[in-house]
């Protein structure tokens, strides 16, 4: 489920990207208009299930950002999100972003 919702990013689709968060869709137009390609790797995942409907996944990102300009700008850092069991459905309800 995680790499799945990471290659999303690739795609750059605003609508796709930030789903079920209104606020998201409103600020990432503006966040992206820069970038022409957008590419990571997760390394080292650490997965900690808390119970049947809840998880925590952890990892290290690499990520390379071609902006509209040809300028590439590759960053490092971690992510965790936390994954919520929804009516059956699996959703991430809260994403953490530290820069390395």
């Amino acid at each position: 489920m995680t790499n799945d919702y990471n290659k999303v990013w690739e795609t750059l689709n605003v609508e796709k990207i930030a789903t079920s968060n209104a606020h998201l869709r409103k600020i990432f137009p503006s966040i992206l208009s820069n970038t022409k390609e957008f590419s990571m790797k997760t390394l080292q995942p650490v997965v900690q299930v808390l119970n049947k409907h809840a998880a925590i996944i952890s990892f290290i990102v690499e990520a390379e950002i071609i902006e509209t300009d040809g300028k590439k700008l590759n960053e490092t850092g971690v992510l965790t999100y936390v994954w919520n069991n929804i009516d059956g459905e699996w959703k991430i309800i809260h994403i953490h972003e530290s820069g390395k």
